[in-house]
Order: structure tokens, then sequence, then C-alpha cells
């Protein structure tokens, strides 16, 4: 059976790797400058072994063996079933880059600016001629409602978003239902757990006998919501 499971593991990883991870250049990767190159750095150097190399910036080699694979865990590959880019990141210079560079990735705008400017131009357009007794803060208000209205009409979502939307449900799946939690009241929850367990412990090394239940301390967790 284990040696079965190391077969069609091994198989997954190749099947999977040359669907997700193998890169093709294309017009996006010439993008901002770089005619000349690839900016995802394509193609890769070749690798035999993963090593620490101290006299680089980069002091993890990952091992590559085809220069076109973009760098993955197997494991995470195969349970996973995305493409995905390894990273080993061990200065906060890195650890800064990395973070601007999720938090661009996932905040940018669907739509290309001369869209944007298309949609405020047709917000100007239809705004209604200025009423007398209108102030300046009561035509800034129509304006911006219609701006919001006209990103509105344009926001495009997933049939699966929607049909949860239908259903009431929010973005999100979850394999099962949980409590939101305040983070400081759980830790501080854990700690006086482990406070009481320590004291338990401590008394029956003291006393030579298990506590009995009224002897233990009771912490309680008291969680407010407005």
């Amino acid at each position: 059976m284990l040696q079965d499971w190391d077969v069609t593991f091994k198989t997954e990883i190749k099947r999977c790797g040359e669907a997700l991870q193998r890169h093709t250049c294309r017009t996006v990767c010439h993008k901002y400058g770089n005619e000349e190159r690839c900016q995802f750095l394509f193609l890769h150097e070749v690798v035999d072994m993963s090593h620490f190399d101290p006299d680089t910036t980069d002091a993890v080699v990952f091992k590559c063996r085809d220069p076109n694979v973009n760098y993955f865990n197997p494991y995470v590959l195969v349970f996973c079933r995305h493409n995905h880019n390894m990273k080993c990141i061990l200065s906060g210079k890195a650890a800064k880059a990395a973070m601007f560079y999720i938090s661009d990735y996932i905040t940018k705008m669907d739509m290309k600016t001369y869209e944007v400017l298309t949609l405020l131009s047709r917000a100007v357009v239809r705004m209604p001629d200025v009423q007398v007794g209108s102030t300046s803060a009561g035509s800034a208000k129509t304006l911006l409602h219609k701006c919001l209205s006209q990103f509105t009409q344009q926001q495009q979502i997933h049939a699966q978003q929607a049909v949860r939307y239908i259903q009431g449900f929010g973005d999100s799946i979850s394999s099962h239902l949980t409590v939101p939690m305040l983070s400081s009241l759980l830790l501080a929850y854990v700690h006086e757990c482990h406070r009481a367990v320590l004291k338990s412990v401590e008394r029956e090394a003291e006393t030579g006998h298990e506590p009995e239940d009224e002897e233990l301390e009771h912490v309680h967790l008291q969680i407010a919501t407005d």
C-alpha cells in the first residue's frame, strides 16, 4: 500500500506541476521596461539540491531541475491543487517587500484608469441641473452618489458569489460553524487556564494528593458584543 501511495503521489506531482506550475512567457512578462527579460525571473537557474548560501542575498537556494517550473511544495501542490510560488524570507526588507506586493495585489481595481474616467464622466453628465437654493455641499453629495452608483453598476462578481448572496450567505465557505471571539480575550482565557493548571500541579506536589474540584480555580470567559 505504501509503495502504491508513493507512485500515485509522484504521478500527481507531475500532472499538477505541468498544469499549474510550468511558466510560459506572455506579453505581461515584458511590461514595465522588461523588454529583454521576463519580469518574473524566468528562466530559473538549474540547481540540483537545495542548499544554504551565505554569500548571496538569497541565503536559501531552492532545488530547481526545470528552469520553466515555478518553485513549489509538492504537498501543497497536490492537496490544494493551485499554482503557488515558494519564497524564503530571511530579512525584514524582504518581508516588507512581500507585504507591499500582497497588499497591492489584493486591493488593485479591476477597472483601468480610462474606464474609471469614463464612468465619472457619465456621472457628471447625469447630474441634475442646479436647483434654486441648493448648496455646494448638497451638489457635492449628489455628484458623489452618482459616481458611486456608476461604480456599483459596473461591479462584476462570479456566479458562485451571486448564488451565495441570493441565498443570504457571505463570501466565505467554512468547513464547520465557528463562534467569533476577540483574540485578546481568548489569549487571556488560555493564560488563566494555564496558570490554574500550574497552581494545581504545585499544590499536588506540596500536599502529595490531587486537588479536589472545589480546590481548583474556575476561570470564566466573558465576551461582550455590540
